[in-house]
């Protein structure tokens, strides 16, 4: 009975703790990309970068392919055991992206 509630515990904190990284990661990280963005723009205006359409389709389509083909074959056995752990996980990011 207490393992049950140890890992419910567990999985709800480590929830928590992933979701707040990710959330401050994903903040950093659009952050980033919009001032490279910012700067890529003003060097574009200035003729001092240009755009290869053709390649930007290419490697957009090598990261399609190496993402969705990374994902195929890819099943994971849950145990009745496992469920309410993982569940509490996902609660946990949940709340840590909507309230931290």
């Amino acid at each position: 009975m207490y393992e049950w509630a140890a890992a419910i515990v567990l999985g709800l904190f480590a929830g928590l703790a992933v979701g707040y990284t990710l959330k401050v990661a994903f903040k950093l990280f659009l952050f980033i990309l919009g001032f490279l963005l910012i700067g890529v723009g003003i060097l574009w205006y200035y003729g001092f970068v240009t755009f290869n359409l053709d390649a930007a389709y290419v490697i957009w389509e090598k990261i399609k392919t190496m993402a969705l083909g990374g994902l195929s074959g890819q099943t994971y056995e849950l145990t009745l055991e496992l469920i309410p752990p993982v569940a509490a996980f996902f609660i946990g990011i949940v709340l840590a992206w909507k309230k931290l």
